[in-house]
């Protein structure tokens, strides 16, 4: 599809592009379209640019995000070689959960080098 293209093009090809997140329902876990986006994190993204899966709503199970979609989502990052490199960070905007360490890679994409 075009906007496919459009997009492996732009993770391919922009200079600024740092960090990219990928957010995925922590109630819902990887659908079709999540496990596309992983794949063309590993075909397209540039070097050097971090790729980070955000579990959004973890707070709607039980307060936690259950061991079952931790291990979906670990097996989707894995079947295109991305589990090590591909931190993977619980959230929640009920109890903040996960905000600290999402903004520390969102400092990535602020921050210039040499800086």
């Amino acid at each position: 599809s075009k906007w496919a293209a459009f997009f492996e093009a732009y993770l391919a090809r922009r200079p600024s592009l740092r960090v990219v997140f990928h957010l995925i329902d922590a109630r819902h876990g990887p659908l079709a379209q999540d496990v596309a986006t992983m794949q063309a994190m590993r075909t397209s993204l540039r070097p050097g640019v971090q790729y980070v899966v955000i579990l959004t709503k973890a707070d709607k199970k039980d307060g936690k995000v259950s061991p079952l979609l931790q291990q979906q989502v670990a097996d989707a990052l894995d079947s295109f070689d991305l589990k090590e490199t591909t931190p993977v960070i619980a959230t929640s905007a009920v109890n903040r959960l996960g905000r600290d360490e999402v903004w520390r890679y969102l400092r990535l994409a602020v921050i210039k080098e040499g800086n």
